[in-house]
């Protein structure tokens, strides 16, 4: 017995959702621009790493010029990553917020990885082979 739309009679059972076409490193290379053209996308320990930030235990927040950096959520899920003291920062591409840093359609990318965060431009060009 098939299910169908009480709306439009459409057969539920038939429906197939849109296969995800791009990995998230894909698409960001399509859609980055300027200083983020050619980034890497990187797991949350390597972007503090590459950004020189240490960790001094794996349940607290990375350090940076000597004090904890302050990392923004929303609803737990942290996006943001910033030193107060020196700028130094990372983002998630992944998480949309206010007037979206960046937007992806997720019926269409596989977001399923670590590997979701940018680091500030200056500091990404100065090692881009990392």
């Amino acid at each position: 017995m098939s299910e169908h739309c009480p709306t439009c009679g459409t057969n539920l059972s038939e429906f197939q959702p849109p296969k995800k076409t791009h990995t998230l490193q894909q698409w960001f290379d399509e859609v980055a621009q300027g200083e983020y053209k050619g980034m890497k996308l990187l797991t949350p320990r390597d972007a503090s790493t590459l950004l020189g930030w240490t960790w001094v235990a794996d349940d607290k927040n990375p350090e940076c010029c000597g004090q904890p950096v302050r990392v923004y959520s929303i609803i737990g899920c942290p996006y943001h990553a910033e030193c107060e003291k020196c700028k130094k920062w990372m983002h998630s591409v992944t998480v949309q917020q206010g007037n979206s840093w960046m937007s992806f359609p997720p019926e269409y990318v596989d977001e399923n990885t670590k590997a979701q965060w940018v680091v500030k431009p200056a500091i990404a060009i100065a090692v881009a082979s990392f």
